[in-house]
């Protein structure tokens, strides 16, 4: 169980570990709102801020490779 900056802290520190990697999957499984998902904390991350450390400015080794994102989150109403 993470809080908000965990969760962000976590893809930071996975961008710039998987020189090696042929393929990135990041699953999240929380609650979350339209574009965002909810830390323990009830914090809301960005699912932009989190797909944007894996883009070729943040994440140069993973250029040209696969990078899937799951996300199972409600997205508001009842959960």
């Amino acid at each position: 169980m993470h809080c908000c900056q965990d969760i962000v802290s976590v893809c930071v520190d996975e961008s710039r570990e998987n020189a090696e990697s042929k393929v990135f999957v990041l699953c999240i499984l929380s609650h979350g709102h339209r574009s965002v998902v909810y830390g323990v904390d009830g914090v809301d991350v960005s699912l932009e801020q989190l797909e944007m450390q894996f883009d070729g400015e943040h994440c140069g080794q993973l250029v040209g490779r696969p990078k899937l994102f799951l996300i199972q989150a409600c997205q508001g109403g009842v959960c």
